[in-house]
Order: structure tokens, then sequence, then C-alpha cells
């Protein structure tokens, strides 16, 4: 009888708050039978009397209790200060490092908290976590995972990188790897925010480094995981367009629009109702004849809704001796643009080993992305069509109306008509790899030699496809038609990028009484190569066949090449006293191939310091409301090359229209180089101090920093006038700061009633401005493209566009007799592109196994420049264009000059028109002030409902399935702006380069996501 089984229930609490402790192994010693607490703390397993029960927690004491005659249990388990003690977060070069010998800022997602959403890339899962992390997502079409800019603390480099190194698992990878690590394998990213993790890492570092740690595998047996998430993507802003007035050009003697039945441009009359023809005649005589009205989300409608499907086969296990994690992964995408797709295949291979004094340590990675998107910019045309017009009815390019030949414009074709002409197919192959040898003759010795591998290999092929429009829609005078014959065309392209990474580090650690030393010495190797190779044919000589070889005239393309090598060799001391204060002093020397030899070789020094308050104070060590108390601090010089290979000299390349025949014609570079060009250096200072409360149930880290960036490569150059044979200089020129502050709140407020409800919550706050110290020789700004510029005495980039002449007031100054705006022949600032304020909220509500996530962020403190608005006025389809009803208005907050300096408010002189003269010739569409604005907004990056299936269900229902979950999720869902952008989303942007806050309408409009997540364990 005393080997009967029977079922102990019981409950876990903490020792120290008496508050329910989830997620608690309860182990049937000596076999595998298991379970864990719920989230009130409550367990119940199935153990015979002679039993007994092994309770465990990460960071509490282990607790064996005997089963005996019990059948019910309440077991309080201790915090083992051991294992708190021990907790190491991962620094530079893979190397551990106790959070209180840390003297820099650092910050920790989990791989749990990284995924609550399930999102498909890495860095939508960052985003509003981690404060002075900003990431921005420059488009949502099919390959937007491509296309993000991630930045810490603001920029350095007025037109070098900016951009955060980003290390996988130890080794330095590109950053345009982001999207081909699978979120669901990752263990936990940490954050190194500032400056000084760069004397280890290398110049690569000087913009703080994201490190990847993926899953190595469980040393406690095997299991096997499968999870499904279906996403939804659907439309979510669309611009604010005015809904009363159809197509037409043309006004009559009075200024009032007329209806022109194949126009584009909506300055027609006012919606009656009335039906009325669209488009010319048709070869059979008729018209398409449809109701003069609003055609309510016409043009919303035109966007189907995305489908992403991922699933996720996980292997996990392993004993003592080593781990093994696999991973398998498929993604299939179905774009919100019609016709889009792609899809994304990915295996990872994880795991350590240990054969005695030997610790091997392997990670291999291995993802395949396939893209079939449309190359035509088809929300041009689809915002451009005037209300009126049933769009959707023309999907069918077969249809009577649907075909070209009919389509309704004059002058540009169908939306639907554009994606099937213009296709872009493409595969990318990346490889990620690494392995890492670890070798202890002693206790007290490492040595460590590790290589790294990663490339990046794509081929694509641009179609554009025959079309060959009807002798009736080409003789009608249909300008769309004007060519008849539209012959295919090609373009393929290849992009070659490897990275091969070689590191060796030998440590050596040694206690002396109350001292602690760890010395570190090491070497690296990093080279890189890259090959990008286009070649395109017109004219092909049998239609839609699309290769290159099928062609008439000569075949366009280009190459390029570079290789770069880096050298560096680097020391690292830390002296720990009493374990509570720690001095930490690193060096590195580089050597980078793409400087001249009497410049490639620069030296950066680091020291930072940290020291415990709670553990050095004996009145703090014993407090009861301050449980942890750190302040540190650290200085750092650091260099970073921001030029590509080969700049240092003029270089020359095959002339336009050149070679011909045999003749070779070149032309040489429009820029000049410094032979003598250095890498910029920047020296950072930071504060901080981190605190904790009430056993660190309340936790707050604060950090102050100031970044001074000399020798600033300006790698497009400086402007130079034509007359010296060049246009620009690539010099080392100018000096910028950065400085900021950030804080991290993170609190408990509930942690454990009886009925099991939790409450956390985040806070992730920072401040970041900057300035332009100087420029090369007094010049007063430097452009970098997109309306960005580089100006002294301001926050850079900030954005200069052309404007209204204003009288001191800012009123609008307009033309008496006109009453139209007069334009400034000088452009004007309107400020940072950047944000100065990231203001990231993250909370969770757990009630038994249901638990309820979010996360939401703010930005603040900067303008962007809504381009395509400009067009949506010369269209007439815009908001704006229709708020005085097309008729003669006088114009906003504006004054007349009387006499030089004297301005009257205008009252009563109105705009000579107020319909397509004034919205489409120029005075408003070629004003981009018009379209400039405050670039704030609040965002609710994510939402998650979760439920837990009960561990104990589960084993009385189906044993053989260890943990199963299902949640809803959904991400932007939704976004609060300031009422004057009634545009888009202003996180959206034209690149990913250091000119921010402008779009146009190469970029799609943004959608919000939401779906469901299943997992289910083995």
């Amino acid at each position: 009888m005393s080997a009967q089984s029977k079922i102990i229930t019981g409950k876990v609490l903490g020792s120290t708050d008496g508050l329910p402790l989830p997620g608690v192994s309860v182990l049937v010693k000596g076999t595998k039978k298991a379970t864990s607490t719920a989230a009130d703390g409550k367990f119940s397993i199935s153990a015979a009397a002679t039993d007994v029960l092994q309770i465990s927690y990460v960071g509490f004491v282990t607790k064996e209790i005997p089963v005996g005659t019990q059948s019910t249990l309440n077991v309080s388990l201790e915090p083992d200060a051991t294992m708190l003690s021990e907790v190491t977060v991962s620094t530079a070069l893979g190397i551990k490092r106790k959070p209180k010998e840390i003297g820099y800022a650092t910050q920790q997602v989990t791989g749990k908290a990284l995924t609550a959403s399930k999102p498909t890339n890495l860095a939508t899962g960052l985003s509003g976590k981690v404060a002075g992390l900003q990431i921005n997502q420059a488009n949502n079409q099919i390959d937007a995972g491509d296309q993000v800019r991630v930045v810490l603390r603001g920029n350095r480099s007025f037109t070098g990188n900016n951009q955060a190194l980003l290390v996988l698992d130890g080794v330095i990878v590109p950053l345009s790897q982001l999207n081909s690590i699978n979120p669901n394998d990752i263990d936990n990213v940490n954050i190194l925010k500032g400056a000084n993790a760069a004397a280890l890492y290398g110049s690569d570092a000087s913009n703080g480094v994201i490190i990847v740690s993926t899953k190595r595998g469980s040393a406690d047996g095997g299991t096997v995981t499968y999870t499904n998430s279906t996403l939804l993507n659907r439309l979510s802003y669309f611009p604010k367009m005015q809904t009363e007035f159809g197509g037409g050009t043309d006004q009559d003697a009075y200024g009032f629009g007329m209806y022109t039945p194949f126009e584009n441009q909506t300055f027609g009359d006012r919606f009656d109702g009335s039906i009325r023809p669209v488009g010319r005649v048709l070869e059979d005589g008729t018209f398409q004849m449809v109701p003069y009205t609003y055609k309510e989300n016409e043009k919303e409608n035109f966007f189907e809704t995305g489908i992403d499907e991922q699933n996720d086969l996980t292997y996990s296990g392993g004993n003592e001796n080593g781990t093994t994690y696999i991973n398998m992964q498929r993604v299939n995408s179905k774009g919100y643009v019609p016709g889009d797709k792609s899809n994304r295949t990915a295996f990872r291979i994880n795991g350590t080993r240990k054969i005695n004094k030997f610790l091997a340590d392997y990670s291999f990675n291995y993802t395949q992305r396939n893209y079939d998107k449309s190359t035509n910019q088809v929300y041009n045309n689809v915002i451009n069509t005037p209300g009126n017009i049933p769009l959707s009815e023309y999907s069918d390019l077969n249809s009577l109306y649907g075909n070209p030949n009919n389509y309704y414009n004059d002058y540009y074709s169908s939306p639907y008509f554009g994606l099937q002409q213009y296709r872009n197919n493409e595969r990318r192959d990346d490889l990620l790899g690494n392995l890492s040898i670890t070798y202890k003759p002693v206790e007290w010795i490492s040595l460590m030699a590790r290589g790294g591998l990663s490339t990046k290999n794509t081929q694509g092929k641009n179609k554009n496809y025959a079309y060959t429009y009807s002798d009736f829609a080409h003789d009608s005078g249909k300008a769309a038609a004007a060519t008849q014959y539209i012959r295919s065309s090609v373009g393929d392209y290849n992009e070659f990028e490897s990275r091969y990474t070689g590191d060796f580090l030998a440590t050596a650690t040694k206690t002396f009484n109350k001292f602690k030393f760890t010395l570190i010495g090491g070497a690296q190797v990093i080279q890189k190569n890259y090959k990008y190779m286009t070649q395109s044919g017109s004219n092909l000589v049998v239609d839609n066949l699309f290769n290159i070889n099928n062609r008439t005239g000569e075949i366009v393309g280009s190459e390029t090449e570079r290789n770069s090598r880096q050298i560096g060799a680097f020391g690292d001391l830390t002296a720990t006293y009493n374990d509570y204060l720690t001095i930490h002093i690193s060096g590195r020397n580089d050597w980078d191939s793409r400087l001249a030899k009497s410049n490639r070789s620069f030296f950066y020094p680091a020291i930072d310091a940290a020291i415990t308050l709670t553990d050095a104070i004996p009145a703090l060590k014993e407090s009861k409301i301050i449980s942890n108390l750190k302040i540190r601090g650290g200085i750092s010089k650091v260099y970073a090359v921001q030029i590509d290979p080969y700049r240092l000299v003029s270089t020359i390349s095959p002339a336009g229209n050149f070679p011909y025949g045999s003749t070779a014609g070149y032309t040489i570079d429009n820029s000049v180089y410094d032979p003598n060009l250095k890498p910029e250096n920047t020296v950072s200072k930071e504060i901080g101090f981190d605190i904790g409360f009430l056993n660190n149930r309340i936790t707050l880290e604060t950090s102050a920093y100031l970044q001074n960036t000399k020798n600033q490569e300006i790698i497009n150059g400086i402007d130079l006038s034509a007359t010296t044979g060049y246009t620009s200089a690539v010099i080392n020129t100018g000096e910028g700061e950065n400085k900021g502050i950030e804080f991290s709140l993170n609190a408990a407020p509930v942690i454990g009633l009886a009925n099991g409800f939790r409450w956390n919550v985040g806070v992730n706050y920072s401040y970041n401005t900057n300035k332009v110290i100087s420029l090369y020789q007094g010049q007063s700004q430097l452009g970098i493209g997109d309306n960005n510029y580089i100006v002294v005495g301001q926050s850079f980039p900030s954005l200069q566009v052309s404007t209204y002449q204003t009288d001191p007031q800012g009123r609008v100054i307009v033309d008496a007799n006109t009453g139209l705006p007069l334009s400034n022949p000088l452009n004007k600032d309107f400020g940072q592109t950047n944000p100065s304020n990231v203001l990231g909220i993250n909370t969770s509500f757990t009630f038994k196994n249901f638990t309820l996530s979010g996360v939401a962020e703010y930005r603040s403190g900067n303008v962007f420049y809504n381009s395509f608005a400009s067009t949506l006025d010369f269209a007439g389809i815009s908001y704006t264009s229709a708020e005085a009803g097309r008729e003669r208005f006088v114009y906003p907050n504006s004054v007349i000059q009387t006499s030089p300096g004297v301005f009257v408010p205008n009252t009563n002189t109105t705009t000579i028109s107020g319909n397509g003269s004034f919205w489409s010739d120029g005075i408003r569409a070629n004003t981009a002030s018009n379209y400039v604005m405050s670039a704030a907004f609040w965002k609710i990056r994510e939402l998650s409902l979760a439920y837990q299936v009960p561990t104990q269900w589960l084993q009385s229902k189906a044993k053989f399935i260890k943990n199963a979950s299902i949640a809803l999720i959904g991400r932007n869902l939704f976004m609060f702006r300031p009422s004057d952008n009634i545009y888009t989303d202003p996180e959206i942007n034209v690149g990913t380069g250091n000119a921010q806050g402008v779009n146009n309408l190469n970029q799609t409009p943004p959608t919000r996501i939401y779906g469901f997540t299943a997992t289910i364990g083995f």
C-alpha cells in the first residue's frame, strides 16, 4: 500500500513576501513525472508516499520534500542569494559579466518579451522596449522587413553610418541580416547603448551594439514544440480626401470646375448624382456610364487583406555534456498589394558540447527568402483616381472597362495594369554560422578561439512586360496609348556580401583576498567582401521572354566590387573589490585597410567604474526599502571609419555612350578625395545609477551621456565650385555634439494575489539632442539629400524646404492684387527630423492562466515633410483643396504689405481662383512648407491576450503534451497623431539613411496587423 500513488496538491510561495510563485517546477525525484505551478502558485501531481518532491525555481533555493502521509503541501521557497549574485550579462565579444561590474548602460529584452506579438522580424519586436533605441520601418511593402533603420542614442556622424552594430552569438554580422534572424530562435537581446563597448568590438561598435543570443537547447531531456502564427494585414490609414468634386481640369468663365470624363485630376463640378460617361468613347461607340457620386472606400478596397502564416517546429534537448537546439521555420506571406507575395524558409541548429577541459559552442543558420512584387508606383495611381470612378471594377484586365485600351484615364494606366506589367522576382540566401572552442588548462585560465561567417547572396530580375494598344485606342488621342507597342525589357542583378570573423581571447581570473582580477587579451580579424553586378536589355525580340540574350542593342551593365580587412588587438582588465566596487579598463588598436598606411592604425581606450552601495554600506545593506543601489560612470574614445574601400583617390569610369564599338571612352570622378583621410573620433562620457526597491519589485535605471565627434568624414563630399574641375570634396571636417538622458523603470505593483492576479509595468524614456559645432572653413550648412541639412548651431539633420514670404509675426504675405501668397526665394528651416523624445510603455496583466500584455510608444520633437501631399493638391483629391468649396477665398493668416515694413491683416482680398489654377499651378503644390508638420505620434505597438492550458489538465487528459497555449495578437492597432497630420504615418520614410522625415508615393500606406498564435509542446 505504501507504493500506491495518490494526488498531492499544494501551493508554492516566496518566503520574503508570501506571494504565490507561478511556473515553479515540481518533480517526483528520480522520475520524469513533473508539473509546474499555475499563476496562483498551486499545483497538483500524482506521487507515492515513498516519493520525494523536488521543488525548484530560478533564483530560489531548491527544496526537497518527502511525501509520506501528506496530501496537501504549503511550500515556502527562500531566495538563492548565491545564484542571484552569479547572474551574468553578455557584453562585448560574448564576455559574461555580473550586472554590478558593468559601468555603462545596458538593457536586456528576453525572448519571451520579444515575441509576445509574434513579429516576423527582430526589429519589430524591439520597438518601444528599450530606452534610447529608435527603430523606423521605411515601408510597408512585402519586403518591408529589409527596410529598417536602427539607431541608439541618436546621430553622431553627419554623413556616415549611425546605425547600431549587430552581434549574433558573439560574432559581428551586417545589420542587413536583421531580417534573417528568426525571432523565435532568440533567447535574449542585450543592448550596449554607449560607445564604451567599442573598445573590444572595434570601430563598428561606435554607435552601440545589439547583442542577440540564440537558444542553445536544454540540458534536462528533450522537447518538441510546434507553433503556428497566422496574421492578417489590413490597410489602417489613408490620407484624408475631398468627397465633393469629380474629374476635370478646365473651368468655366466664372471659375467653376467643368467635368472631364477621362481626366485624373478632380477639379470638375460638384457631385450631383446624375449618370455621366466615364472615359473616352469606346470602339463600339458606347460610353461607360456611372453615377456622378463619391464612391466610399473605393480606393481603400484596392488593397487586399495580407496574410502572414508562420510555422515553427523546434527541438530542444541535451544533458550535462551538451545541448542541442534545432528549429525549422516557414513563413508564407501574401501582401496587401494585390499580387505581391513572399516566403521565408529557415533552418537553425545550435548546440554545445563538453569534452574534458574543452567546450565547443556552435551555431548555424540558413535562410532563404523569395519575393514576387510589383515595381509600379501603384499608390500614386490609386490615390489620384477621382472619387466617382468605380476603381474596383477594373481589376479584371479582360473585362470591357478593365481592358487597358478602354481604361477611363487618358494619362495614366490602370493600377491593376501596372501591377501586372512591372514585376520583380528576387531570391536571397543568407548563411550565418560560428564555432567557438574554449579550453581551460586550469580553473582560472580560459582560452577561446572562434570563427564566424555571414554571407548574403541576392539574385533578382526586373521584368517589364510588353503590351500593344489597339489601333482605336492609339488613334483616339489617348495619351497613355501614344506609344502603341510597348516592348518588353529585362534587368538582372546579383549582390553578394560576406564577412569572415576570427577571434581569439585569453582570459585569466584570480582572486586575492577581497580582490578579484579578470584580465583578457585577444585579437580579431574581419574580412569583408562585396560585389554587385547588373545587366539589362531593352527591346526584347520575343515578347516577355526575359533573357538578356533575347534583345537588340548593347547590354547595359555595371559592376562594383569592394574588399576590406580590419585587424584588431585588445586588452581588458576588470578589478573588483569585495564584490561591490569594480574598475574596468580596456583598449584596442585597429589596423584598417580602407585608410592610407600612415593613418590606418589607431588606438582607443575606455575606462568605467561601478560601485554597488547596498553592498558597500552596511546601513543600506540591511534596508528593507532599498534592495539595490549602483552608481556607474565611464569615458571612452572611439574611432570610426566611414568611407568605402578605394575612396582615397579620384577614379575614372566609362563615359556615357562608351564603349562605342571598339573605341573606349572614360571620364574622371567628379569628386576629389583627401588621401590622408582619418577616421572620425568620438569621445563619449556617461554617468548613471541603478536602484531597486522592495526586493527589486521596483527598479530604475538612469543614464546621462555626452558624445563629441570630431574629424567628421564627409563621405558624400562638401560642395566645390565647378571651376575647380570637381563638384565635391571628400574630407575630414567639422564637429558634432550628441547628448541625452534615458531611464528605464520596471515595477510589479501586484505580483501575486490569492487568485493569481499579477500586474507588471515598464516605462522606457529617452531624450536626445545633438548640435553641429562646426563645418568646413566657416561653411554654415551641408546638404545630405531629401531636404535634410547639417546646419551649424542646430540639431542635425534639419529639414529645409521652400516656403512663402512672411512678416515678422509669421503671417503669410499675399499679393495685394491677386490675393496669392508670395514665394520666398530662400528655403526655411523647420527643425530636426529625428525625435528628441521617445517613450515606450510595456505592461502585462495575468489572471489565472490568462495574460493580457501591450506595448505603446510615443515620439515627438521632430517634423516631417509629406512630399506626396503636393501630388494630392495637384490632382485636386486632397481634403484641403476643397475646404473653400473651390471658390475664391482669403488666404488664412495673411497680410498685405502696404509700404516697406508695414503689414496689415488681409480681410477681404481673395485669391484670383479657388479651383485648379490655385491648387495645381504651382503657387500651392510647389511650396513644400504647406506639407511640413509635426511627426509626433502615439502608437499601440502590440496587444496580446494569451491563455496557457493548465498543466494539471494536460496531465489528466493528454499526458504526452507538456504544454499548450493560444493567443490573440495585434500590432500597430491604433495610432494617434496631431490633427494637422491628415496624410500618413510619420514613421514611414523614403529610406534608412541619415536623411529622415520625408516620404513620397513610393511608400505604400500603413497597415494594422492582427491574428492568433498557438503553441503545443511534447
